[in-house]
């Protein structure tokens, strides 16, 4: 993932962007892809260069990638370019997320999440351009993958799940 600088959960992410990374890796898929969220993080930085970006990711991300793409996961655990919640804290990761992006409003959160229950702690979510998605468009037989970033469009009476492409 490049010169990604990393946070630790209690850290401050200034302007920058924060990916739901086991989210985004799941989009579309039954098991996370490691070359997806990089595609995604890739397409985030192309439109937003002078952010700084977080990746969270759940316990056991490595292990739960596809086989091909262990290695490149681990090494990116090993050199900091994604933030791992701490085991034990089940159904946490996404708290986590928001309340890194919460410290500062001009952050980003990438996750195809609308973080339902949530919602009414973090009302900042329904700001436009707060929460976006990643969307894979395709994959090469080598495994490399294309993504999209998407906003999310106003909230409707279900909350944020309706989205436009850009």
């Amino acid at each position: 993932m490049g010169e990604s600088k990393s946070y630790a959960p209690r850290e401050r992410a200034k302007a920058g962007g924060i990916f739901d990374g086991s989210n985004v890796a799941h989009e579309a898929r039954e098991r996370p892809s490691y070359n997806q969220l990089v595609s995604a993080v890739a397409a985030f930085r192309r439109k937003h260069p002078d952010r700084d970006v977080v990746v969270v990711v759940d316990p056991g991300f490595a292990f739960k990638v596809d086989l091909t793409e262990r290695a490149d996961a681990e090494a990116a655990l090993a050199r900091g370019e994604l933030v791992q919640t701490p085991s034990g804290v089940a159904g946490r990761g996404d708290e986590i997320v928001l309340e890194i992006a919460d410290r500062d409003p001009q952050t980003i959160v990438v996750s195809n999440d609308s973080f339902k229950p949530l919602q009414g702690r973090y009302r900042w979510l329904f700001e436009p351009g707060r929460l976006l998605g990643a969307v894979p468009l395709s994959q090469s037989d080598s495994g490399a993958v294309s993504c999209r970033v998407r906003r999310y469009e106003q909230p409707d009476q279900e909350g944020i799940e309706t989205s436009r492409v850009q």
